[in-house]
């Protein structure tokens, strides 16, 4: 740690991404990806048991949007922003 910069991070691509873009971080410009994936894992998101409610209505809206293709059209859009700005 020269300088009392730090010398490396773990993070996602999408944090990388974030940080590098919003130029908020001294010498952002040096950050850079070191190569492969350290770690990859699957998430599961879920809807704790204090909320029956909301699963019907998430299993609708989110249906609605695989049919419609906005899930794939969200992921697109994202990964476009994170790897071209």
């Amino acid at each position: 740690m020269n300088n009392g910069r730090i010398d490396i991070v773990l993070s996602t691509d999408l944090v990388f991404h974030e940080m590098k873009q919003s130029n908020s971080l001294d010498h952002s410009e040096d950050m850079r990806l070191a190569g492969d994936y350290l770690l990859e894992a699957e998430l599961y998101p879920y809807i704790h048991k204090d909320y029956p409610e909301l699963i019907e209505k998430l299993t609708k809206v989110l249906k609605e949007m695989e049919a419609e293709g906005k899930i794939e059209e969200l992921l697109k859009n994202e990964k476009e922003k994170m790897f071209n700005k």
